[in-house]
């Protein structure tokens, strides 16, 4: 591959990761919107998405990322938080089945 090539390839790959981080942080909104609507907190999810990112993905080449940055989408989950107001969606005895189930 020649040095033009490589600079098409990584030029294409760019705009395709700015397009899809996008539709990601469009998808995180919407994400937001259903939570609300549903009485959840939103926090949470940042939270859950911080601890499921792997920290080597984070660097220097987060210009070719797909997805926005973990930092960047928990902040925005943690800034539309909001207390819970819907029913609780576990009971005492489901909680403690399902931690039983993913202890596997």
């Amino acid at each position: 591959m020649t040095g033009s090539g490589a600079v098409l390839m990584a030029s294409r790959a760019v705009l395709s990761a700015s397009y899809t981080r996008a539709a990601e942080e469009s998808a995180d909104a919407f994400a937001v919107t259903v939570m609300h609507g549903l009485g959840r907190p939103t926090a949470p999810m940042g939270a859950l998405l911080q601890r499921i990112t792997m920290p080597d993905q984070e660097g220097a080449f987060s210009l070719l990322r797909d997805h926005p940055l973990t930092v960047d989408r928990k902040r925005m989950f943690e800034a539309d938080d909001a207390p819970g107001t819907g029913a609780e969606l576990l009971d005492a005895a489901e909680w403690q089945a399902l931690k039983h189930i993913c202890d596997r």
